[in-house]
């Protein structure tokens, strides 16, 4: 995950209140990847600024608002839902107010794939002012979520600490097969492009509330900036059978980048068709992403003194 930061010139003052000191505004870069199930969902994204009740956190002042890929080749429409005040707070010895932006696309792909490795939001206001937001991650699936052959009966999300902040490093699942044929896995997936579940070390493991698993071994000798294979041992699950799996996941570039709630895609062959298994987006973890200054925290404002 990481933090941005904006230099604007004065010509937005109109823009902005009043004040003695220059507005900041904070971003952080995260994994957004989300399942479609309703035309009521919302995400959430989070920005951190250091006045209360500034006009860019105003609903009615913003006219238009996206995301964009960092080389513009593609760029989502939102609707806004709504904004919200989450909290007040110190950050970098300085009080800072928490707001949270509730979005969803304004377009309909049917079982279609949005997904944009570097995203900005990109917001833009009544008086011409644009602001451009480094959020990270964005993936976004649209169609059924599936589960008629193959059910995820448990998901546990492995965490640790890194830069201040808990991050995923792997996932334990159980799969259930529901039908009188053995199933192949092929591959699991979380629809991050940065942060794949490596096959190469996915393991078949006691059942989950066994109180027979033990973590360190799970993890031993694994370095999370491997690079992922597709390659996968043998994995199959007989008729009328439940096995239960551990998968640590590799982040391709910045292991920083925050994981914190994803979908979990099957792959699989069933009498010789292949088939997915979409499970919802989860969020596994739950915190103050500005709880501490972590890498992936970005400072994207200084809008003189306003």
């Amino acid at each position: 995950m990481t933090i941005t930061f904006i230099s604007v010139v004065l010509l937005i003052v109109t823009l902005l209140q009043t004040e003695e000191k220059p507005l900041s505004i904070y971003s952080v870069r995260e994994s957004h990847t989300y399942v479609y199930t309703s035309s009521l969902e919302t995400f959430t994204i989070p920005i951190l600024i250091n006045h209360p009740n500034s006009v860019l956190v105003l609903e009615e002042q913003i006219i238009n608002i996206s995301i964009e890929a960092a080389d513009q080749s593609l760029r989502v429409p939102l609707e806004l839902h709504s904004i919200s005040f989450k909290q007040k707070q110190l950050f970098k010895e300085d009080n800072y107010y928490q707001y949270h932006f509730h979005l969803k696309p304004s377009i309909y792909a049917e079982d279609d794939v949005i997904e944009i490795k570097e995203a900005f939001l990109i917001i833009d206001y009544t008086n011409q002012f644009q602001l451009k937001l480094d959020i990270g991650v964005f993936t976004y699936r649209f169609g059924a979520l599936n589960d008629t052959a193959l059910f995820v009966y448990d998901r546990i999300n492995i965490h640790e600490q890194s830069g201040g902040l808990p991050n995923s490093f792997g996932l334990i699942f159980s799969l259930v097969n529901k039908t009188s044929s053995t199933i192949e896995i092929i591959k699991v997936s979380i629809q991050n492009p940065q942060v794949t579940p490596n096959m190469k070390h996915i393991k078949e493991i006691d059942p989950i509330h066994s109180g027979k698993i033990d973590m360190a071994t799970m993890f031993k000798d694994y370095d999370p900036l491997e690079p992922f294979e597709y390659h996968k041992q043998p994995m199959t699950v007989p008729a009328y059978k439940e096995n239960h799996y551990f998968i640590p996941f590799s982040y391709k570039d910045d292991v920083d980048l925050l994981t914190h709630k994803y979908p979990l895609i099957i792959s699989y062959l069933l009498d010789g068709e292949r088939y997915e298994l979409i499970a919802d987006d989860f969020r596994f973890i739950r915190t103050n992403v500005f709880e501490s200054y972590h890498p992936c925290i970005h400072q994207r404002g200084t809008y003189g003194k306003n």
